[in-house]
Parts: C-alpha cells; sequence; structure tokens
C-alpha cells in the first residue's frame, strides 16, 4: 500500500486504490477474442453482443465501477455496458445505439475500479 501527496500537497492518496484492477479489449466480430488483457481469466461468447470475462484474481465485491468504450464501423453511436456483475466476473453487452439490439463490434473496451478480494 502506497500513499502519494495529492495536487497541491493539501491532501494524500492511496494509490493501490487507485489503480485499474482488470482492464480488457477485445475484438467481438468473427470468433470474439481479447487483443489483450490484464486480471482477465478469458471471454465467454454468450451470443451476439453478450460476453463474459472471469477475473483471474476475485474482486472483493460486486460493487465495482466499470468504464467502458467502443469504436466501431458496424454501427453508429454503439455502446458497451454492464449487464450483469459478480466478484469473479462481469458480463458486458454491446449495443446499437438507435435501436438498443445486441450487436457484435469490433473495438471495444472496459476497465473496473474497486477492491480485490
Amino acid at each position: 500500500q502506497v500513499t502519494i501527496r495529492g495536487e497541491g500537497s493539501a491532501t494524500t492518496t492511496n494509490l493501490q486504490q487507485g489503480l485499474a484492477k482488470f482492464w480488457v479489449r477485445w475484438n467481438g466480430t468473427g470468433t470474439a477474442a481479447e487483443n489483450d488483457s490484464f486480471n482477465s481469466s478469458g471471454l465467454t461468447d454468450n451470443g451476439t453482443g453478450d460476453y463474459t470475462f472471469g477475473f483471474t484474481t476475485n474482486m472483493g465485491n460486486a460493487n465495482y465501477s466499470l468504464a467502458t468504450s467502443n469504436s466501431s464501423a458496424e454501427a453508429n453511436n454503439s455502446q458497451t455496458g454492464m449487464s450483469s456483475a459478480a466478484a469473479s466476473s462481469i458480463r458486458m453487452d454491446t449495443r446499437s445505439g438507435s435501436t438498443n439490439s445486441l450487436l457484435d463490434t469490433s473495438l471495444n473496451s472496459g476497465q473496473i475500479n474497486g477492491d480485490l478480494a
């Protein structure tokens, strides 16, 4: 555990709590696959636009924060989000921004901040 002085030297920040505990970049088109990841035990393709990622080291609980991004030629305004969370895995989906229907997109990413078990 490392505590560092924050900007302006008035406060301190716990560095360990501020680090991403999981991140992944994946291609959901064709055979879905991770391009690169950290703390991921693998990707399960549950069907069109629906993916589950296991954690190599579990989170402390399911109350973590997920940030996602999606950039895709398959659909304008597509979005990636969390459909369910557990301490041992996260389920994410990609959807069309205009119809809200699930779809496979080529460039997706997500990162989690929270406490490890």
